[in-house]
C-alpha cells in the first residue's frame, strides 16, 4: 500500500501513483492455436531483450457476497496465494487498479472482522453491509514471468506467460481456460509498452481480452458473475393469458426462494433468510391477490404450505433484526448504561442457535421438500386449454390494470380513515394493503411506463418506510418486554440490564410516536392530485386503446 496514494470517497475513486497520472492497466491477451506459450515467447525474443524470471504456481480465490454487491460496484476481491505468503487484495473491476491490500491472519467473512484500521474494513462495509464474503470461484495458473531490459539493464516492461484452471468453490466442477500472455506496464516507460503492444497484436495476431480474470473463470464454469439479484425482474407480453403469465412470475419467486435455501440452512449471514422470506411473502400475496387466475383450489392448498413456510422462519428472522440493531440500540443509550445491556446479546445469540436449528430441520423436511417439488411442477405444467378461473384466459394487462387500480383505491380508502384517535391495528392494516399495492406494481412494472411505474413506487416507498417504522417501533418495544420477562425465568439478568431494556422500550416508545406524527404528511404525499392522475393516466387502458383488438 505504501506505493499507492489511495483518496475514496462513496461517489468515487481515485488511485495514482506518486508523481504523475494514472499507471496504464495490466493488459491480457488469449494465444490460440497454432501458438503456444513457447512459440510466443520464442517470438517475443526474436525482437525484443528479455530475462526470464522462475517459474511459479499461483493460486486464487475470488470473493463477493451471494448478491454481487462487490461486482456491481466495480471491484474484485482476490485472495493470492505463492508458496506460503499469501495476499487479500480489494481492485477495481474494469481498469485491475488495486484500491487496498492485506495480509490478514484469517480470511475475513464480514467486514467488521478485519481490524478497526485496516482500510479495507470500511471499503467493504460501504459496499457489503450485513452481507458475508463468500469464495466464488478459484483459479490456479502455472505462471512464467519475463523481464524486458532496455540498453542498461532497466526492467522496462513485465510480461506473465500464463496456463490457468478454473475450478468451482467445491472443487466438482473444473474448466481449463488456456494459455494467456499478460502485459505489465511499468511506470514511467509508456514507449515500450506501446511498441509490444503492437506487436503482439499486429504481428502476433492475439486479440486483447477485457474481462477481468474473476469474469473469465466465473464465465468458464458456465456461470454468470451478478446472476443473481432478489430484485423483481420480469418481461411480460400484454397481450399473454393471464394464467401463463402468473406461472412464470411464480417461476422467478420459486427460483428466488431455492436460491436462497442452502445459505439459509447453513446461517453464512441473515439476508439469505431475509430473500427467502420475501420470496415467500410476495407469492403468497400473488396467489391470494391476483385471483380468478388459477384454480382456487390449487391456490388454497400452496398459500397454506407457503404460510407455514414463513410460519417456520418467522421466529429466527426476529432474532436476526434484534442481532443486526443491537449496536445502534446501544449507541441510543447512555454511555454509562450501555455496557448492561450485553447479557441481552448473549440471550438472543443463545436462542438464535436453538430457533436457527429448528428452521434448518424444517427446510431439510420431507414436507418442505416436497411442496417446493409440487410447487415447481405445477407451474412448468402448460396452463389447460379449458381455463379454471374466470380471469385465466385474460390478457395479463387487463388484469394487471385491475388489480393495481383496485388496490390503490383501497390504500386511499384506508389511509383516509385513519384519524388521531385510531388504533395502531389501521395503521398495521393499511400497510399490509401498501405492501400488497407494492409487489402488484414490481410483478408487473414491464407492462407499463418505467418512467411512470418508478414515480409511484417510489411515492409508495415514503409512506411504507414510515407505516414500518410505526409497526417496528411498536413491534420491537413488545418483543423487548417479553424478552426481559423470559430473561428473568431464566435467571440470565440483572438489575440494571432490564433497566437499561427498559430505557431502550421508552425509546422505541417515543419514536414510535414521532413516525405516528409524520404519517399524516407521508399519506398526505402520496394522496396529492398529482399521484392520483398518475395512477388514472397508468391504468385507464380504455382511454388509451392499448388492449383493443
Amino acid at each position: 500500500m505504501s506505493r499507492w496514494d489511495v483518496r475514496c470517497s462513496a461517489a468515487s475513486l481515485s488511485i495514482r501513483h506518486p508523481g504523475n497520472g494514472i499507471a496504464h492497466p495490466m493488459t491480457t491477451y488469449k494465444i490460440f492455436a497454432p501458438l503456444n506459450l513457447e512459440g510466443v515467447e520464442a517470438r517475443l525474443r526474436e525482437g525484443f531483450r528479455f530475462q526470464a524470471e522462475r517459474a511459479r504456481k499461483v493460486e486464487r480465490r475470488f470473493f463477493d457476497s451471494f448478491d454481487w454487491r462487490l461486482y456491481g460496484a466495480g471491484m474484485v476481491m482476490e485472495e493470492e496465494r505463492v508458496g506460503r505468503s499469501r495476499r487479500l487484495a480489494l481492485r477495481e473491476l474494469e481498469s485491475g487498479h488495486p484500491i487496498c491490500a492485506t495480509q490478514p491472519g484469517e480470511l475475513p467473512r464480514f467486514a467488521w472482522d478485519l481490524d478497526m484500521q485496516d482500510p479495507m474494513r470500511a471499503e467493504l462495509a460501504h459496499v457489503l453491509d450485513m452481507r458475508a464474503l463468500l469464495p466464488v470461484v478459484k483459479v490456479v495458473s502455472h505462471t512464467r514471468g519475463l523481464r524486458m531490459l532496455d540498453d542498461e539493464d532497466k526492467t522496462v516492461l513485465r510480461f506473465a506467460l500464463e496456463q490457468s484452471v478454473a475450478s468451482s468453490t467445491d472443487g466438482k466442477r473444473e474448466a481449463s481456460q488456456g494459455d494467456w500472455l499478460c502485459l505489465m506496464p511499468v511506470r514511467g516507460y509508456d514507449v515500450p509498452f506501446e511498441k509490444v503492444s503492437r506487436f503482439i497484436e499486429t504481428e502476433l495476431g492475439l486479440p486483447r481480452v477485457a474481462e477481468d480474470r474473476m469474469v473469465r473463470a466465473v464465465q468458464a464454469l458456465g456461470q454468470v458473475p451478478g446472476g443473481y439479484s432478489s430484485k423483481l425482474s420480469y418481461s411480460l407480453d400484454p397481450r399473454q393469458r393471464a394464467d401463463a403469465a402468473m406461472k412464470g412470475v411464480h417461476l422467478g419467486l420459486l427460483e428466488t426462494l431455492e436460491a436462497n435455501v442452502p445459505g439459509t440452512i447453513a446461517d453464512l449471514d441473515s439476508e439469505f433468510l431475509h430473500d427467502l422470506r420475501v420470496a415467500v411473502r410476495r407469492t403468497r400475496s400473488a396467489l391470494s391477490q391476483v385471483k380468478g387466475v388459477l384454480d382456487p383450489e390449487t391456490v388454497e392448498y400452496f398459500n397454506q404450505g407457503f404460510a407455514w413456510v414463513q410460519q417456520i422462519t418467522g421466529a429466527t428472522r426476529d432474532i436476526d433484526v434484534y442481532l443486526l440493531a443491537f449496536d445502534h440500540y446501544k449507541e441510543s443509550l447512555p454511555e454509562a448504561v450501555r455496557e448492561d445491556l450485553e447479557p441481552l446479546r448473549s440471550f438472543l445469540r443463545h436462542h438464535h442457535g436453538m430457533e436457527q436449528k429448528r428452521l434448518a430441520r424444517g427446510l431439510r423436511s420431507a414436507r418442505f421438500r416436497g411442496l417446493m417439488r409440487e410447487w415447481r411442477s405445477f407451474l412448468e405444467e402448460g396452463v389447460p386449454l379449458e381455463p379454471t378461473g374466470p380471469n385465466a384466459a385474460t390478457a395479463i394487462v387487463e388484469v394487471a390494470d385491475q388489480r393495481i387500480w383496485k388496490m390503490y383505491r383501497r390504500v386511499r380508502k384506508e389511509g383516509r380513515a385513519i384519524g388521531p384517535d385510531s388504533e395502531s391495528e389501521a395503521l398495521h392494516e393499511l400497510r399490509k394493503s401498501c405492501k400488497k399495492l407494492r409487489y402488484l406494481i414490481e410483478f408487473f412494472r414491464s407492462l407499463f411506463s418505467d418512467e411512470q411505474t418508478a414515480q409511484l413506487i417510489k411515492a409508495l416507498k415514503q409512506l411504507l418506510d414510515n407505516l414500518g417504522a410505526y409497526q417496528d417501533y411498536q413491534v420491537q418495544a413488545e418483543t423487548l418486554e417479553r424478552f426481559a420477562e423470559q430473561m428473568v425465568a431464566e435467571r440470565k439478568t440483572s438489575t440494571r440490564t432490564l433497566l437499561a431494556m427498559g430505557m431502550l422500550v421508552g425509546d422505541l416508545l417515543k419514536r414510535q410516536d414521532q413516525a405516528r406524527k409524520e404519517f399524516w404528511h407521508r399519506f398526505a404525499r402520496f394522496d396529492e392530485p398529482t399521484n392520483r392522475q398518475l395512477y388514472r393516466q397508468l391504468l385507464a387502458h380504455e382511454a388509451h386503446g392499448r388492449h383493443a383488438p
